[in-house]
């Protein structure tokens, strides 16, 4: 199996506690029939890979050595994009965010970090010269400390809260296409992120097969996250609600089963302790 943290919801802003718990006991709860739920255990052994998607990698800095230590095979897919407090209001400043990106990529290693440069939308403010001056930027700061970058083409929804600017078809193609030279030219592998792809997988199959030449394409993937409980309020989100998201926090337990601490379910009895650090937030000394 495949254990995805998360597609649902950046897991990483305010649930860190939780998901080290659960990955450290080895148990979360799933829905089962009739409303009821069911629990579902597992090991390092028996996990593939686990993906780790945020925009805010500062809270795992301080959890990569207790991976380490249950022996966990991990990717990190790591969200970098050049807007500002605005449009990404809870996420964390640019610079604190490159620089545990560096941070991680020194405790894991290069290889198994992935830069994602997502969502791309433009704007009067956002360009295609903006777009092309910040990725090139970025590229420089983070040379070596991944190999991949993923290029998203952002899909406008009901629930979107930007101002895009729309233009046509091939001269969206040209914009990407400088994006991808852009990023090759600095030494960087490129996969490019389509919204209207079938397989709801993705590129998460290519990440783990590139990193550990597992093939997950046909093993089970179980979402930690839940839908609607990410408090990053960005506005570009199509699973942004806000109200939902603070319902969610304000009954989380970090020892509960379940995200929102609504499970009856009981913890799995571990015959191994496992110490980790188990602050929230790391302490940057630039």
């Amino acid at each position: 199996m495949v254990l995805l943290v998360s597609n649902k919801c950046d897991l990483m802003l305010n649930y860190s506690d939780w998901v080290f718990n659960r990955l450290t006991n080895g148990r979360i709860s799933r829905p089962a029939k009739n409303g009821t739920e069911k629990a579902v255990d597992f090991t390092p052994q028996n996990v593939d890979c686990v993906v780790f998607k945020t925009r805010n990698p500062i809270p795992l800095l301080n959890k990569v050595s207790s991976l380490q230590y249950l022996n966990y095979k991990c990717v990190y897919d790591i969200y970098l994009s050049p807007y500002d407090e605005t449009i990404e209001q809870n996420i964390g400043t640019k610079r604190e965010i490159l620089f545990a990106i560096r941070k991680l990529s020194d405790k894991v290693g290069s290889d198994k970090v992935y830069w994602h440069y997502s969502p791309l939308f433009l704007s009067d403010k956002y360009t295609v010269e903006f777009h092309q001056k910040s990725i090139k930027s970025l590229c420089k700061a983070l040379k070596g400390k991944c190999k991949s970058v993923i290029i998203d083409a952002l899909k406008p929804t009901y629930k979107t809260q930007v101002d895009f600017k729309l233009i046509d078809g091939q001269e969206y193609a040209r914009f990407i296409f400088s994006l991808i030279n852009i990023v090759t030219a600095e030494g960087f592998d490129v996969i490019v992120n389509f919204d209207d792809q079938s397989d709801k997988r993705g590129y998460f199959v290519d990440m783990i097969y590139e990193t550990y030449g597992i093939d997950t394409s046909k093993k089970a993937y179980i979402d930690l996250g839940m839908d609607d409980a990410c408090c990053g309020n960005c506005l570009y989100c199509s699973k942004r609600d806000n109200f939902k998201a603070e319902k969610i926090l304000s009954t989380h337990n970090p020892n509960n089963l379940k995200l929102d601490g609504s499970s009856k379910l009981l913890p799995r009895k571990s015959k191994t302790k496992t110490k980790y650090d188990s602050k929230n937030q790391y302490q940057l000394s630039m």
